[in-house]
């Protein structure tokens, strides 16, 4: 069945439950939906505020974090190991350094769904963006 053609209000317990898949840089394919589930950043050990005497100066400190956007779908338009060029539901391209950046493939039908979702946001934001410009004038 596809879900990602039906109305969102009626889809009450129709979409089946899925997890995403961590998957390996070797494994991100083109055309297929991922999302970042963490991202991996470095500071030198100054910026960390700890004690100037726990961590050389040198000794970079780095942590992981969710981001905001986790479980938002990207579509893989390329690949080039470890660097993948991803599509957002905005219509904005990404570029992911899969060192920094542990991704998970998402089902078909939530990303689809969720994609179709979201984009229909987007243009019924702009919609009302457009009718309150003209009411303005």
């Amino acid at each position: 069945m596809n879900y990602a053609t039906q109305d969102p209000e009626t889809l009450t317990d129709a979409l089946p439950v899925t997890a995403a898949k961590p998957t390996s840089a070797e494994d991100v394919r083109v055309g297929s939906y991922v999302t970042v589930l963490r991202s991996a950043c470095e500071l030198p050990s100054f910026f960390w505020g700890a004690d100037v005497g726990a961590f050389p100066p040198e000794l970079p400190i780095r942590y992981q974090h969710i981001p905001c956007n986790s479980g938002t779908p990207l579509k893989v338009k390329a690949v080039c190991v470890p660097f993948v060029l991803v599509r957002d539901p905005n219509g904005n391209h990404l570029t992911l350094d899969l060192r920094r950046s542990e991704v998970a493939t998402l089902s078909d039908d939530y990303a689809k769904l969720t994609w179709q979702n979201l984009r229909r946001g987007r243009y019924r934001g702009l919609r009302k963006l457009k009718r309150k410009k003209r009411a303005k004038k």
